[in-house]
């Protein structure tokens, strides 16, 4: 419940009467934007690559708005500036109005605005009160069911949404047809109370405030293609059933103005410890939901190509050069281990990936962080790798990988002697584990010892990282050994174990 005195009328859901108006609400909206557009330098594109398609909006009339797709390419994009649509398709019976090859050139001509589910017919009256001319929303300006258009474009949502000047995110909304809930927001009620010198005799009373977790725990982001949509703009308004949240890089702002204050920092490139930013990015991100499993990969295909371009760091599926030791250091969350009450982690729905990367399973993943000590320069080293694709990079398909690298690969012998020395948690499958004990003798080999060792004879472990501060701490992948090509080793990666 939100409360003020009945003085305060400076904010539109602070009015009291039968209904808040949407250009009342819209009015308050533009005050956050141009705020942001004159004071937040960060906040702004800067340069910018324009999507490839967007819808034009134009005057409106008995009919709606007159609305068509135009191409990018002969457009200024410095006189541009257009909204991007972030929200739920639902099932393919509720899902939103499409551009197909069937109705491109009616497209190009005119959209009707009728004929549009809600959500994005909101999005354009939003867009027009804004006073911006264009907007993107992906189910109009991807031509649907051509699968060349939708893997260049797919690899563009780092422009596409980094480059928007406000990203309209339908946060309530469930699917295409839930819209934004413009026009059903309840005015503020007066409150009598017993007058006094000191005090008001009334005040404004709103139910519910703004609630940052139910913001948080919407439907919406739980789905994988949003994650990126919602990572990569610099200001978005969230809709909620009862008002709309501001959020850019310097301000949270509810529309009953009840938080005025950053959401927090997210993780970024410019990070002081950059690759484990980037792994908290993973293990958020692999944690979302997909309607097809294949789609995970090209789902953070622009987060990755602007992680990428901000670092100068190359990336292979997930994994970056300049951290491999790191970032090959991942395992299964535990959450998703046996004794869980979950589904089974699943295998990769996607053809060709490799076992070394986290994309070959369909489940949350976490990676191991080392203390922080001295190295001992027996870390892995990166020899070569080689991702190649049928078309665009994560957005096609995988024709061939190769990860060669120079690191300890030894065969453990597994023993039933039970040593006091440190137990460590070793990964006989990506979500099994055994308890394990680790002795190091005078040769440097690696003994494993557990009381059921009798099961599995050996292991095959190639050392990533070993650091030595007040205690050496060591990561291990487990792999198993297939054949030797070219004169190098050939392994299948199992399990991690850490020491």
């Amino acid at each position: 419940m939100s409360m003020t005195e009945t003085s305060d009328r400076s904010r539109p859901l602070w009015t009291p009467g039968n209904r808040v108006s949407f250009a009342s609400r819209m009015r308050r909206l533009k005050e956050l934007l141009h705020e942001c557009w004159d004071s937040h330098e960060d906040c702004n594109p800067g340069s910018t690559v324009l999507p490839t398609r967007l819808v034009e909006i134009t005057a409106e009339g008995q009919d709606g708005f007159y609305l068509r797709l135009v191409d990018t390419d002969l457009l200024d994009s410095t006189k541009i500036r257009y909204s991007a649509l972030s929200h739920c398709w639902g099932s393919a019976s509720s899902g939103p109005s499409k551009t197909t090859q069937a109705n491109l050139y009616l497209y190009r001509r005119r959209i009707p605005y009728s004929d549009l589910t809600q959500t994005i017919k909101d999005a354009v009256r939003v867009t027009s009160a804004l006073d911006m001319r264009y907007l993107w929303v992906d189910s109009l300006c991807i031509i649907q069911g051509d699968a060349k258009d939708w893997e260049t474009e797919a690899t563009r949502m780092a422009g596409v949404f980094g480059g928007s000047d406000l990203t309209i995110v339908a946060n309530a909304s469930s699917d295409a047809h839930g819209g934004l809930f413009l026009d059903s927001v309840a005015p503020a009620v007066v409150v009598r109370g017993q007058a006094d010198a000191n005090v008001s005799d009334s005040w404004l009373l709103r139910w519910h405030p703004a609630d940052l977790d139910v913001l948080k725990a919407s439907v919406l982001r739980t789905r994988g293609w949003v994650f990126q949509e919602l990572w990569l703009p610099r200001k978005k308004v969230f809709f909620e059933m009862d008002q709309f949240v501001w959020d850019c890089r310097h301000r949270l702002a509810a529309e009953d103005d009840s938080h005025h204050s950053p959401e927090g920092q997210r993780a970024s490139p410019t990070d002081p410890n950059p690759s484990m930013a980037w792994q908290r990015v993973v293990g958020a991100y692999s944690q979302k939901n997909f309607s097809y499993r294949s789609d995970r990969l090209a789902a953070l295909a622009g987060l990755t190509q602007w992680w990428s371009l901000e670092c100068k760091q190359a990336s292979f599926l997930g994994i970056w050069k300049e951290t491999l030791a790191r970032d090959l250091a991942w395992a299964l969350t535990p959450e998703d281990g046996p004794g869980k009450d979950t589904i089974p982690p699943s295998k990769s729905a996607i053809p060709g990936v490799p076992s070394w990367s986290w994309f070959s399973w369909d489940c949350g993943v976490s990676f191991w962080s080392p203390k922080a000590g001295e190295s001992t320069g027996l870390d892995l080293q990166l020899l070569d790798c080689d991702v190649r694709w049928r078309g665009e990079a994560m957005t096609s398909d995988i024709l061939m990988t190769r990860l060669r690298v120079r690191g300890l690969l030894k065969s453990l012998e597994l023993v039933h002697e039970v040593s006091e020395d440190e137990s460590a948690r070793l990964s006989v499958e990506n979500y099994t584990t055994v308890e394990c004990h680790i002795t190091v003798d005078e040769f440097g080999s690696y003994i494993l010892t557990h009381e059921d060792a009798s099961r599995i004879e050996t292991a095959d472990c190639l050392l990533l990282s070993c650091s030595v501060g007040e205690k050496t701490a060591m990561s291990f992948m487990l792999v198993k050994r297939l054949a030797i090509v070219e004169g190098f080793q050939v392994c299948q990666r199992y399990g991690l174990e850490l020491v």
